[in-house]
């Protein structure tokens, strides 16, 4: 029984490791992409929602786009979510995505540090390895506007210490 145990360990870590390679080992990031801006549905308490894509959970949405979302989760057609390799990337709305990596991880959802960012329109680019998603890559738009925004982040060193100097 331990050794089907293990060898269904291996299995699984196997499927996993060729999975994660494959999206690894993927061209270049706007190539082989079909972009797909997404323009959901805002449900209160929920977020902008695209079913078969994603959910941007938010608060609040101006005009369809969300305001200060705190993550996006993967949603399947019939509601349910999945568990899979999710590759994101989170720009300012003018940075050129061209040239740049996409984070990869297993998962279902991914956080998003609206608190932490400056106050300005962004885009998440994002995809993953359901068959829904082969090729596509979404992008969802959205606006962070903290009520004490960070407009500078500096760091110094004072007598060997180091401070953090943040201006809002």
């Amino acid at each position: 029984m331990k050794r089907i145990h293990s060898m269904l360990l291996k299995m699984v870590s196997f499927v996993i490791a060729l999975s994660t390679l494959a999206f690894i080992a993927s061209p270049a990031f706007a190539d082989g992409f079909q972009f797909i801006n997404v323009t959901g549905t805002f449900e209160a308490g929920v977020g902008i929602k695209e079913p078969g894509v994603g959910i941007l959970s938010c608060q609040k949405a101006e005009n369809g786009i969300a305001v200060n979302p705190d993550g996006y989760q993967l949603n399947n057609k019939d509601g349910s979510s999945t568990l899979t390799n999710v590759s994101y990337l989170i720009l300012p709305e003018n940075e050129n995505p061209k040239g740049k990596k996409l984070h990869t991880q297993l998962a279902n959802k991914i956080a998003i540090p609206s608190n932490k960012m400056k106050d300005g329109v962004y885009k998440l680019y994002v995809t993953d390895l359901r068959e829904d998603s082969n090729g596509k890559l979404f992008i969802f738009k959205f606006i962070v506007r903290n009520p004490n925004p960070v407009t500078n982040i500096v760091t110094i060193n004072e007598g060997g210490k180091p401070y953090l100097l943040l201006t809002f």
